[in-house]
């Protein structure tokens, strides 16, 4: 049924009522009651969905009461829902001039204007907002992001001030106030915002960056915090990550060595393995072997229970062929404390085949298959490696297989396919 038809058999329905109402004698001569039941008609109609002949209603009952603020309030949602650029500005200001106290009439207006990008105005609203209803943080809460999206960065900061003048300082409203530094450019005062939490705020943001503009910030801020204190490893080490993020790798080696000047017995060790272990990292993807191994080797003296970095150390070396004794035990350790990680078991099936202990070696591969989150085109190609020497051909062609369909980066993968053998990687 069109809504036209809807509207027709709405209307006729209404003229029906009304001759009924006639005929009793009892037709209601008074427009306030004729408005009342028009009017919360509407209403019922539009909690149905029945929008045309609500909105129909509503213009009736503007004719019957010109003055009604609650109307106006109703038809500027719907002009608002047909996309007309002028009507709800200008029915929701005479709604709150008619009842200027009515919270709602303000804050649909005010956002209004800021739904359709017209920030003076929607500005000028939440001011007025904030005078009539001097107590509301939301109001000044709104009217600060206002000032942001309009550009107007040391306007928030005012109204962050009178905000915190009501309510106290917090958490939320030192972030607020470090953004809207950052977005005035303005890094040495967001410095000194988030200083008494410098390594939280760091930490916490460097997890988020999403843009080259961001890594900036990120990077100026932790440039500033190590100079600040020196002595806090953690700032060093985001310090170091943030220069890797933006491809400064001479730059993260630099960060790292600093921080690593700044180690004493008072440091703390964990944060001092952070800072060894992402050199291991930097110097890996470097291909600089022994400093690789030297990085790994200081951060587990820092912090032995560092199951990640003991798992790098123990395949590169099961890679390199040296010490698989001590790889073996290291990353039988990992497997002991978590026997559910797939890359912890691939590593450890992988010390074991290099060693020839391939049936051994097929047990782990297996529960690392079982227990992968997301299929490794590595962990795929070792599996089908140990399958192979455990005369497994037609498995371990499907591993291959698999390992291929995975994006595998290995430079044999499709030559074991062809030649239906296992061959070793090359260096």
């Amino acid at each position: 049924m069109t809504s036209l038809v809807r509207r027709f058999r709405h209307n006729l329905i209404i003229i029906q009522f009304l001759a009924l109402q006639l005929c009793a004698g009892n037709v209601v001569a008074d427009n306030g009651d004729k408005f009342d039941y028009y009017f919360y008609e509407a209403v019922n109609q539009g909690s149905q969905r029945h929008y045309a002949e609500a909105f129909d209603l509503l213009l009736y009952c503007n004719e019957l009461n010109p003055s009604s603020a609650a109307v106006k309030y109703e038809l500027a949602q719907y002009y608002v829902m047909l996309g007309d650029k002028v009507r709800p500005g200008v029915l929701l200001r005479e709604a709150v001039e008619r009842e200027p106290d009515n919270y709602w009439y303000w804050q649909m207006l005010g956002g209004y204007y800021a739904r359709v990008h017209q920030y003076t105005e929607a500005i000028g609203i939440f001011e007025k907002m904030a005078a009539h209803f001097p107590t509301r943080i939301d109001i000044l809460s709104g009217l600060m992001s206002l000032y942001e999206e309009a550009g107007e960065y040391r306007k928030g900061l005012s109204v962050l001030d009178r905000i915190e003048l009501l309510e106290g300082e917090s958490m939320e409203w030192t972030i607020q106030r470090f953004q809207l530094y950052v977005e005035m450019n303005d890094i040495d005062s967001a410095y000194i915002v988030i200083r008494p939490n410098v390594e939280w705020f760091i930490g916490t943001f460097s997890d988020i960056v999403s843009s080259y503009s961001e890594l900036n910030t990120i990077r100026s801020l932790c440039r500033l915090a190590v100079k600040d204190a020196p002595e806090n490893l953690a700032l060093h080490y985001w310090n170091a990550v943030s220069e890797v993020r933006g491809g400064e790798i001479e730059a993260a080696l630099k960060a790292i060595g600093n921080g690593i000047s700044n180690i004493d017995e008072n440091s703390d060790s964990a944060d001092a393995a952070k800072l060894y272990t992402l050199r291991g990292d930097i110097y890996y993807t470097l291909r600089k072997m022994p400093e690789v191994y030297d990085s790994y080797e200081k951060a587990l003296s820092f912090n032995p229970d560092d199951n990640m970095t003991a798992n790098n150390l123990a395949y590169f070396l099961s890679l390199d062929k040296r010490e698989l004794a001590k790889a073996e035990s290291m990353s039988r350790k990992t497997i002991e404390e978590e026997p559910l990680n797939a890359t912890y078991l691939d590593t450890y099936a992988w010390i074991l085949f290099t060693q020839g202990r391939y049936k051994e070696a097929l047990e782990y591969i297996e529960r690392a298959v079982q227990c992968q989150g997301e299929p490794s085109a590595d962990v795929m190609e070792h599996c089908g490696d140990i399958n192979y020497m455990n005369g497994n051909v037609d498995a371990a062609l499907h591993y291959w297989h698999e390992a291929v369909e995975l994006h595998s980066e290995s430079k044999t993968i499709e030559q074991k396919i062809i030649q239906k053998r296992f061959l070793e990687d090359e260096k």
